[in-house]
């Protein structure tokens, strides 16, 4: 691509925060610190109480020489699918050429819009959709988790692994299902296929968008030139004395929901789960059960969005 054309290709961000500002205030110095300005940096604050509103209102007034602030206060928690879809909502009326999505834990590195120009100048992207970027841990080492390949599709679901980690020593390479840890979507791929599905509220809302573009026929890979730092797990993680969490519900319903939607033929594998599993609750009385169940029934019936009974923090402990 011409040089000329690559810089003034319109690059916009989203970050999506909740009571995590600390690390909010060090995922938004690694944009501050970038090596090439961008154009919009959207935030979205989902209803923090821990001073984040408070921090974004001072944050935005201060001018930075590398891209635009902008800054959206949601009226209540929408989960992380809730914020994102409200950021996307907005850069679909700004028209950014390529939107970089991330959560307040991911530290993106300070070479990452400078490398992406350079990617864009020696490659052409006409057929590609998602450019996603490698993911490190603190310690620097590559999770490869976060960017998974289809093994197999069929009537009721697909399968997937990994990606080893060989792959990223390559310039690149294609990716079926992706994290929202600095994925990179191109305009007309959110235009063509949507944005996420807020109604997720939180986990596998990821999944589920990164699906929608692979069955639609979307093209993505991973560039590993690109680095993003996540600080956190991208898998939940329970106290050893939770029997069953919100956690549980949200991952469950939601992988359901995911089945039913793509593969309606798995809805008769989730009904034979739902019945299985309230029949196990009455017999043996394990919660985690009738959590297990009461989420497929959701999935079943299409109950989506934020549940008020199992609002966030609740569990179960041990006795």
């Amino acid at each position: 691509m011409d040089n000329s054309v690559v810089a003034s290709v319109e690059i916009d961000a989203i970050v999506v925060t909740y009571n995590r500002l600390e690390k909010l205030k060090k995922a938004l110095s690694c944009y501050d610190n970038q090596t090439m300005p961008f154009r919009n940096l959207i935030v979205v604050d989902n209803c923090s109480t821990d001073g984040t509103s408070e921090y974004l209102e001072k944050w935005k007034t201060i001018v930075s020489p590398k891209y635009k602030k902008i800054v959206v206060h949601n009226s209540e928690n929408l989960g992380g699918s809730g914020g994102f879809a409200v950021g996307e909502r907005l850069a679909l009326e700004l028209s950014p050429d390529w939107l970089i999505v991330a959560d307040d834990d991911a530290y993106v590195d300070r070479d990452l819009i400078l490398n992406f120009r350079n990617y864009l100048k020696k490659h052409n992207t006409e057929s590609i959709d998602v450019i996603t970027t490698a993911v490190l841990n603190p310690d620097k080492s590559i999770c490869v988790a976060h960017r998974l390949r289809h093994t197999n599709i069929t009537k009721t679901g697909i399968g997937y692994t990994v990606i080893d980690e060989s792959n990223y020593d390559h310039a690149e390479f294609p990716v079926s299902l992706f994290s929202y840890v600095g994925p990179i979507f191109k305009f007309e791929t959110l235009k063509k296929f949507g944005i996420i599905n807020a109604d997720y509220f939180i986990y596998n809302d990821d999944t589920e968008h990164s699906l929608r573009i692979l069955l639609g026929g979307g093209k993505v890979i991973c560039v590993p030139s690109l680095l993003i730092t996540h600080d956190g797990n991208h898998l939940t993680t329970e106290a050893d004395d939770v029997v069953v969490s919100w956690h549980h519900y949200y991952e469950i319903r939601n992988f359901s929901r995911i089945l039913i939607t793509h593969f309606p033929m798995s809805v008769f594998n989730q009904f034979y789960i739902m019945f299985r599993k309230y029949v196990k609750y009455f017999i043996y009385r394990n919660p985690y059960e009738l959590v297990y169940a009461n989420a497929v029934r959701d999935a079943v019936f299409g109950i989506m969005g934020k549940n008020k009974n199992y609002p966030t923090g609740w569990c179960i402990k041990k006795k």
